[in-house]
């Protein structure tokens, strides 16, 4: 086998990385790597943070030419992890997704480079028309999907049923047709985390290469300019014992803002739901007033004169759930399809 270095023209990065010397490193969920080869077989080499507990082991999705994906569980260290074995001889292709999330310290990956068979080479991968970001929580992340239960309280977070691959935003782009890229923590809010734990928040997080790492360069906005941006925060901030709204509105009408500076041209779609209830937390009607409070901020950013900005309510959901009580697959599939469903009607109306 060859080895091919992180840093082959040919080797298509999407997502937030930081691009070392060394090679790729990355953190956010739903980072990919895609690669158009000749020849039988391919190989990863990746340097991988996770210490191998349930909540810290790290995973990635494997297709080969399109086909489902499979399960690639990554070892703490510098590791080479076959990929394809035996294949017709001829072009293929292989995209990696990155499972789970930034974990911290535990969630980071870097890519070393690749290897195939002596004589073989890498091709250039067809881009897709369409570019899409994803702002949110563990919601966005994929957390606990892989899970369908009745009974969640017993379901507790672990990284192997955790998939961000699976979440309505992967989903959605491979419905468009787009690039994907997902700046989302799990926990995280607009003015406050859930509750009221330590972290970043969004407005900062937005600004990270790698995200809760100082050490990291900021992320540079002129990397990737998505045509579409959807932003989904809230349900942390409405976490026990409910939110300030006038704080929560105030901090979201900033948030977009931000986002609006970097993306003049983008259609900013605002996601409420679907873990919000009227019954919980007790007494804040919690998916009744959220639904208020960013219809207020999307009515007040028109009449400032942003006409781009958009709200979508999704159904809340129904049981069975994910672990902790966070959406399945299922659930993750019907929010995708509604996503893609306001976005087409809307870039629809922009023509």
């Amino acid at each position: 086998m060859v080895a091919v270095p992180p840093g082959d023209p040919n080797i298509f990065y999407m997502g937030r990385v930081d691009c070392k010397p060394a090679g790729p490193a990355f953190a956010f969920p739903a980072v990919s790597v895609r690669v158009r080869f000749q020849g039988g077989a391919l190989d990863l080499r990746l340097m991988d943070s996770g210490s191998g507990t349930a909540r810290s082991t790290n995973y990635y999705d494997v297709s080969i030419d399109g086909g489902p994906p499979t399960r690639l569980e990554a070892v703490a260290g510098d590791h080479t992890y076959p990929l394809a074995r035996g294949l017709i001889d001829g072009e293929h292709t292989a995209e990696i997704v990155k499972r789970v999330e930034s974990n911290g310290n535990t969630g980071k990956g870097q890519v070393l480079g690749f290897r195939v068979r002596e004589g073989a080479r890498l091709l250039p991968v067809r881009q897709r028309p369409l570019r899409v970001e994803f702002v949110g929580d563990s919601i966005t992340c994929g957390y606990g999907n892989e899970v369908s239960t009745t009974t969640p309280d017993r379901f507790h977070y672990t990284t192997i049923n955790s998939n961000a691959n699976a979440a309505y935003g992967a989903i959605a782009a491979r419905l468009l047709d787009a690039e994907y890229v997902a700046v989302a923590i799990s926990g995280r809010g607009v003015y406050r985390n859930y509750r009221d734990e330590a972290g970043e928040l969004a407005a900062a997080y937005y600004d990270d290469t790698l995200p809760d790492d100082a050490t990291a360069p900021p992320w540079d906005f002129t990397r990737y300019l998505p045509d579409v941006v959807v932003v989904n925060l809230g349900t942390n901030d409405f976490s026990p014992p409910g939110p300030n709204h006038d704080e929560y509105k105030t901090a979201y009408t900033n948030l977009l803002k931000q986002i609006r500076g970097h993306y003049p041209d983008a259609l900013l779609l605002a996601v409420v739901g679907p873990m919000l209830s009227d019954s919980y937390p007790a007494g804040a009607q919690a998916w009744t007033t959220i639904q208020s409070d960013v219809a207020g901020v999307v009515d007040d950013l028109a009449g400032q004169g942003d006409t781009n900005v958009h709200l979508l309510a999704l159904t809340p959901q129904d049981p069975p759930y994910g672990e902790d009580y966070h959406p399945t697959r299922a659930t993750h599939q019907r929010m995708a399809k509604a996503v893609v469903t306001e976005v087409n009607r809307l870039r629809a109306r922009r023509r």
